[in-house]
């Protein structure tokens, strides 16, 4: 299943790359559940993201088969893009993996011309739940996969290492606030963290 990171005693799945940094110190805190990858959190509405069938939650896997895991290599890839090249973006919605191909629009704002900026019209995210532990604390508060992930214990978050930094405060026993959104509904699980 790959190498885990462990880093304050969190497990978090990366999507791109995963780096081992050692064993978790006995009795640290832990979560149970993996992070990652780069999800759709909105589209606007008649931007080239909409037109090519774009839906929020989508996570976005690869750009023209180039891999990606985070929100600044899908920007570096649209970056080298011109108005009116067609990107193939690999998307997984629903447990179901496809391809949209997305023409490149010509960003609303910016003054017309040869040096146009691509425009795709559609936000993104980057902490959603990967996958729960059978048993962790994550699975007994009730945390799904698809998950996004939106603050952690009062904390606005936008990568991994927000979470793991957040969770090097903690202690075991400790209960945290996770804010979450699920199927367009935002809603607060409260999670007991164990101990490992």
């Amino acid at each position: 299943m790959g190498r885990t990171l462990w880093l304050v005693a969190a497990v978090l799945v990366l999507a791109v790359s995963v780096v081992t940094a050692g064993e978790p110190p006995q009795g640290a805190p832990y979560l149970g559940m993996g992070l990652g990858q780069v999800v759709v959190t909105g589209v606007t509405e008649g931007a080239p993201a909409d037109k090519a069938g774009f839906k929020v939650h989508d996570l976005i896997v690869a750009l023209d088969g180039t891999g990606v895991g985070t929100t600044t290599e899908v920007a570096n890839i649209f970056a080298a893009k011109k108005v009116g090249d067609v990107v193939a973006v690999d998307v997984k919605r629903a447990g179901q993996n496809q391809t949209i191909k997305v023409t490149l629009g010509e960003r609303p704002e910016a003054p017309q011309g040869e040096n146009a900026t691509p425009y795709v019209g559609m936000g993104l995210g980057q902490l959603v739940v990967l996958g729960v532990t059978k048993d962790s604390p994550a699975d007994k508060a009730g945390f799904q996969v698809d998950d996004l992930i939106l603050t952690f214990d009062g904390a606005v978050v936008v990568r991994t290492t927000d979470v793991v930094n957040l969770l090097a405060k903690k202690k075991a026993g400790d209960e945290v606030a996770v804010e979450i959104q699920r199927a367009g509904q935002k809603q607060t699980i409260k999670v007991t963290l164990g101990q490992r």
